[in-house]
């Protein structure tokens, strides 16, 4: 009981005072080892991320094209340390001389899964949305795509 009240007495004093004492204090040399190795991983999975994105995107969007018909695709890839994930944002435009489509991929690279997308179809001037959704948030238009994407690609 002694040594019960004795402990809980050091530690109200602790408390306390802000436990102010070297003992309680981290050194200033393990905080700033521990942030440099904390940056130095974030940059190797930034740089995995970017490498791997690179290969998805040469492997699924690049194909031959065909007479009268033109593809352009682009790519955006980053990594996301709230989630630890990478993600690529895939855009392509296939264009005919009657009708062009537009579509976007949200793509979790590690996975390999497909999280949403977006596409719309103009014909005669007239864009129709074909599909609008980001795991399983349905939206209306292109900038409510943009907005679902955000959280994936800005964070």
């Amino acid at each position: 009981m002694k040594k019960t009240l004795i402990g809980i007495t050091l530690l109200s004093v602790i408390i306390l005072t802000g436990c102010s004492s070297t003992f309680c204090k981290p050194e200033k040399a393990e905080i700033d080892s521990l942030n440099k190795q904390i940056s130095s991983m974030n940059l190797d999975l930034q740089e995995k991320c970017a490498k791997q994105s690179s290969t998805f995107f040469k492997e699924n969007y690049t194909f031959e094209k065909k007479t009268g018909e033109t593809w352009l695709n682009d790519y955006e890839n980053h990594y996301n340390k709230k989630l630890n994930k990478c993600f690529i944002q895939i855009e392509q435009h296939y264009i005919t001389s009657d009708m062009s489509t537009k579509s976007k991929a949200l793509i979790d690279v590690f996975e390999n899964k497909s999280l949403g997308g977006y596409s719309s179809l103009t014909k005669n001037s007239e864009e129709k949305m074909i599909d609008c959704n980001v795991e399983n948030n349905f939206c209306k238009s292109e900038f409510e795509f943009k907005n679902l994407v955000k959280s994936y690609m800005e964070e």
